[in-house]
């Protein structure tokens, strides 16, 4: 046929094309604090960029999650590149706060897209057949994808300010991600098989909604798990959402690669450990590692809060290494405590439930954030959120060890 569809090769490329994905959803993240200059945003209209593209992603998770399943794995995934394409397009050409709103969640749609498309795809083409390596291949691509994403976003316009006023700044890492779109809808088109057999693409397969289910034996660890998203996911917005503003407005600083080596620092980390952890998962106790995780982030938070109140920089963005550890840790070991005992029926709903909860930890706390801010200050708001972050993990902890009496976690 002219082109050769390798398996190896086709899972290694959208492998790649995940990564990308969150690594565009990353690319805003240092820049928020020139978009807030650029367009007189105050905190609470700068963090709802953030938290938009969490609205973007959860009802394109409920409604195409299973798209792929019925067009085929292909289609989906070129959709998702061609609107990714259109958003870092909106971004260049941003003139207002409302195309800028637009613009992320465009990119929500499209991580909910691939994230359904992807993951099935990945655990068709797993050289091998290794499906479990897949999924942790999956998992540590998303989050270093997202950390790369930030600090390339922080490197490329910290060098282009140098040279250009902050209106061509804010452009330029959105015109090298849509060239490496291009290149990579390209890629798949001519390298990727489809491994659907008889996809149908017709307007009636396009909307199924995935229901959010959690079977009476699995309620007890989605529990626990979703205590964890929710304090993982929490600590990682603020600094993906928050880092850049904090470091203008607190730190009096406006330097890009600060803000972006703060995000690899939590998300680059985090997806690390998760890769060195997987390795030996089989060997740890999941609730050890599980509480493990949630101590660290615990740490961290509170260790960021002290870092605003003495007003040292260096204190706030070394805590990013402590919530990365926390990070990658937790969500290891949370995904596999509400995998393991779902039945594989239920398994899509399940973990609908889990990523929803997920992604609104993701972004509503960042937004209340940002609004309360605006009255109130950094230092106690942060504080708070870390308050409320020791007594979740606190909880999460406690309901860990509840959840080691279930038979099927006494091995």
């Amino acid at each position: 046929m002219g082109v050769i569809k390798n398996k190896t090769t086709a899972f290694f490329v959208i492998l790649a094309a995940t990564g990308l994905t969150l690594a565009a959803s990353g690319v805003p993240s240092p820049l928020f604090a020139l978009y807030s200059h650029l367009y007189h945003l105050n905190t609470a209209m700068t963090s709802a960029l953030h938290a938009v593209y969490s609205f973007g992603c959860i009802p394109t998770l409920l409604l195409f999650g299973t798209l792929s399943d019925r067009i085929g794995r292909k289609p989906t995934l070129l959709v998702s590149m061609a609107l990714l394409i259109f958003a870092c397009i909106l971004f260049c050409l941003a003139q207002s706060f409302v195309c800028l709103l637009v613009a992320r969640f465009l990119q929500g749609v499209c991580v909910g897209l691939i994230t359904g498309s992807a993951m099935p795809a990945l655990a068709e083409l797993a050289p091998g057949g290794n499906v479990k390596r897949a999924s942790f291949a999956n998992a540590a691509v998303t989050t270093v994808g997202l950390a790369l994403g930030s600090v390339t976003a922080g490197i490329i316009g910290q060098v282009t300010s140098y040279f250009f006023p902050p209106t061509i700044v804010v452009q330029t890492p959105f015109y090298f991600f849509s060239i490496c779109f291009i290149l990579m809808f390209f890629i798949l088109f001519f390298s990727v098989p489809e491994t659907v057999e008889d996809p149908r693409i017709s307007l009636s397969n396009l909307v199924r909604i995935q229901k959010i289910y959690i079977p009476k034996r699995v309620r007890l660890p989605f529990l626990v798990a979703a205590l964890g998203i929710l304090v993982s996911w929490s600590c990682s917005g603020l600094f993906l959402g928050l880092s850049s503003l904090i470091l203008k407005h607190q730190f009096h600083s406006e330097n890009l690669v600060i803000s972006g080596l703060s995000i690899l620092a939590v998300q680059g980390l985090g997806g690390a450990i998760q890769t060195i952890a997987s390795l030996r998962f089989s060997y740890l106790s999941i609730t050890k590692v599980y509480r493990t995780g949630i101590g660290f982030l615990m740490i961290g938070i509170s260790i960021a809060a002290i870092g605003l109140w003495l007003n040292k920089s260096v204190i706030f963005f070394g805590s990013a290494f402590m919530v990365g550890i926390g990070l990658g840790l937790e969500l290891l070991a949370g995904t596999a405590i509400v995998q393991s005992p779902s039945p594989k029926k239920a398994m899509a709903a399940v973990m609908a439930g889990y990523f929803t909860v997920g992604y609104c930890a993701f972004s509503i706390p960042v937004f209340v954030q940002g609004f309360l801010i605006d009255f109130l200050g950094m230092a106690p708001i942060i504080t708070a959120f870390a308050v409320m972050v020791c007594i979740l993990g606190l909880f999460a902890i406690y309901q860990s060890h509840r959840l080691e009496k279930m038979a099927f976690f006494n091995q």
